[in-house]
């Protein structure tokens, strides 16, 4: 799923040479990344792999260690593997790779390594406009003096804040005859669904005392987004009463600080498609939530997913956080927030802060101006606070402009030095952020 998932607490360790071996194991690639195959103690074998596909990626440039000692480097192979041998305790692994963003992975100890780069985003995404209608809208019968609207959603690609999910027109509407809307979607495989509600205008000439209750839905799987390649014509079917359910969320009590809740109720039809589902309607979020949903099944999914976020403001000045919680049932729970660091201080060389109660990795990034990622440490150490970026990674942040630092904290049950990817994708989590200018 994310990056999120695999997240880790950063700690500066310097790496260790010497004769002989303890733990020469076979190479292994974990799947989705991660650690494991015991403490290092004589070979580390360590896989670049594409974050999005788990694709072995080739000719990636591997350092361990804190200096420039060029003896510590090498490129991997056609599978996506680096040997190194005669190491012995944590180690500071770096990788860097042309149009991927730069990443370290400190203080790790497993003798088998697999880090998932995560690609440059780009300054444009693509997308195209898609049409249709929602045959049946018609008929569905709100009472007398009340109006009847279809949101149109499409499914996520990747994580629900990444650029390609944002565009200002990616939400379809209608109120006519038919229901025709359109939207712009990302590219690749999109799953359509719509969220069919009667409002409750009470007061006409007043809209903010307007109620909405979701009373009905209709998707559209299986369609294929290609750039700037308009689709017209694509008629959502609604769903059968029997297929779904009120769906329970409660967010619990987020940081002080934080007052406001945003909820992201998905269904996950693999690891990067998500359909979008919705709380529209609900006036009350510190209570728990009910609404109408469809089942899981409906997408040939088994589960539910909440992804919640409290901030004060769209801002995010003041920090923010998060929690991801799954359920097979048709309850979600936000359970444990994470508060977020406190007490940065992130030069273009290090960063230190104080951790939050709970937190078991951390993680630094730094961003230009355009948002663009320099360079992302992950720490697997959670009694460390405190980062010195290895010089490997140190000329991806050197020059230019002003540089915004994001520290993170994650709360994870996860096993920091023997996990996967892919099996920590599908687990619970929190996770607090602070941000800060660097000069």
């Amino acid at each position: 799923m994310s990056n999120l998932t695999s997240v880790a607490v950063l700690a500066l360790v310097a790496c260790t040479t010497g004769a002989g071996s303890g733990n020469d194991v076979n190479p292994r690639l974990i799947a989705g990344g991660g650690i494991g195959d015991g403490p290092i103690d004589g070979t580390l074998n360590v896989y670049a792999i594409d974050a999005e596909t788990d694709a072995p990626l080739a000719n990636a440039r591997v350092h361990i260690g804190d200096s420039a000692d060029g003896k510590l480097e090498d490129s991997t192979d056609e599978f996506g593997l680096v040997v190194f041998a005669d190491v012995r305790g944590p180690q500071n692994v770096s990788i860097r790779l042309d149009g991927y963003v730069p990443r370290g992975w400190i203080a790790v100890n497993g003798a088998n390594v697999t880090i998932p780069m995560t690609k440059l985003a780009s300054a444009t995404v693509e997308s195209a406009m898609l049409s249709g209608s929602i045959p049946g809208f018609d008929a569905i019968q709100v009472p007398s003096g009340h109006l009847k609207q279809a949101i149109v959603f499409q499914s996520l690609s990747g994580e629900v804040f990444e650029a390609r999910n944002q565009f200002s027109d990616g939400v379809g509407a209608c109120f006519q005859a038919g229901c025709n809307w359109s939207l712009r979607a990302h590219t690749g495989p999109v799953t359509l669904t719509a969220a069919i509600f009667d409002i409750d205008q009470q007061d006409p000439t007043n809209y903010y005392d307007d109620t909405a209750t979701v009373i009905a839905w209709a998707t559209r799987p299986s369609v294929t987004v290609q750039a700037d390649v308009a689709q017209s014509g694509l008629a959502l079917s609604l769903i059968e009463p029997g297929n779904l359910q009120q769906l329970t969320i409660d967010l619990g009590t987020p940081p002080a600080g934080l007052p406001r809740v945003l909820p992201f109720p998905l269904i996950p039809i693999d690891n990067t498609v998500s359909v979008q589902l919705t709380v529209s309607g609900s006036s009350d979020l510190t209570s728990p939530i009910s609404v109408l949903a469809p089942k899981p099944s409906v997408f040939g999914a088994s589960s539910y997913r909440l992804f919640a976020f409290a901030d004060v403001d769209q801002t995010n000045q003041l920090g923010y956080s998060a929690v991801d919680r799954s359920s097979t049932s048709a309850a979600l729970s936000a359970g444990t927030w994470m508060a977020p660091p406190a007490n940065l201080a992130v030069t273009r060389t290090s960063a230190q802060w104080s951790a939050s109660s709970g937190a078991k990795r951390h993680r630094v990034v730094y961003m230009d101006a355009n948002a663009k990622i320099l360079a992302d440490l992950l720490l697997f150490d959670e009694s460390q606070h405190a980062v010195t970026v290895p010089a490997f990674l140190q000329p991806s942040i050197a020059g230019g402009g002003a540089l915004t630092a994001l520290v993170m904290e994650l709360g994870t049950d996860a096993n920091p030095m023997s996990f996967s990817g892919a099996v920590e994708a599908d687990q619970p989590y929190s996770f607090g952020v602070q941000t800060t200018q660097v000069p």
